[in-house]
């Protein structure tokens, strides 16, 4: 009896791991495959915009059918929100916002979206195109607490208060994707010779201080 109990207890560790395996197994099939469907949806919202991209484009992109993109988002509303979410993520990884460094957080940017002209493309279609809610949407949250850090710098004396924090964040922006979003002529003046990407990351981050530091007296 004791031999027959040992077994049934061995019998039984060797279907439990067999179950942690094909669990494990089975996780990672759906993680490869969420993937190539979000990526196939950034390339196509790149290329169409959030309203031209087709979800059975995505699907042959990605290498599945309409019919599995849909057991894994409950709509193409929701597949769209998830690429915004995944790009915001990326983004907040590769340069961490750092409200008492404003100039330093301008020059990554410009590198990051020097390496990431995709994500340029992504963001303009998504202010075009995407009617997020602000009480739920993790961008506009995301937003809105840079401003509250913003403020907090400016009563520290690190950030000039000329400024409302949303304004400055704003014009920060503007100044971080200025040549990222230029228009093509503006690219071919210099007769197709671009100023090196320090030289356009210097100019940003100088450009960046004089707003930070407007009310300051800095030589």
């Amino acid at each position: 009896m004791a031999i027959d109990l040992l077994w049934m207890i061995v019998e039984r560790m060797a279907v439990s791991k067999r179950l942690v395996l094909d669990s494990s197994a089975t996780d990672a099939r759906f993680r490869d495959t969420r993937a190539r469907i979000l990526n196939a949806a950034r390339q196509e919202i790149v290329a169409h915009g959030v309203s031209g991209a087709r979800i059975n484009r995505i699907a042959e992109a990605a290498g599945t059918s309409k019919e599995r993109i849909y057991s894994y988002f409950r709509s193409k509303t929701d597949l769209v929100e998830a690429v915004a979410r995944e790009r915001m993520l990326l983004m907040q990884q590769a340069v961490p916002f750092d409200a008492y460094n404003l100039v330093g957080y301008v020059g990554a940017l410009v590198d990051f979206l020097e390496a990431h002209p995709d994500d340029v493309r992504l963001s303009h279609w998504f202010a075009l195109e995407r009617d997020a809610d602000t009480g739920k949407d993790p961008i506009a949250g995301s937003l809105k607490d840079r401003t509250i850090a913003v403020g907090k710098a400016q009563t520290q004396g690190f950030v000039d208060v000329t400024w409302e924090p949303l304004t400055l964040l704003n014009l920060l922006m503007g100044i971080a994707m200025a040549w990222a979003t230029a228009p093509l002529f503006v690219h071919r003046l210099d007769a197709g010779e671009q100023a090196p990407a320090a030289t356009r990351r210097a100019a940003a981050e100088e450009a960046a201080r004089r707003l930070v530091q407007w009310g300051f007296n800095v030589s």
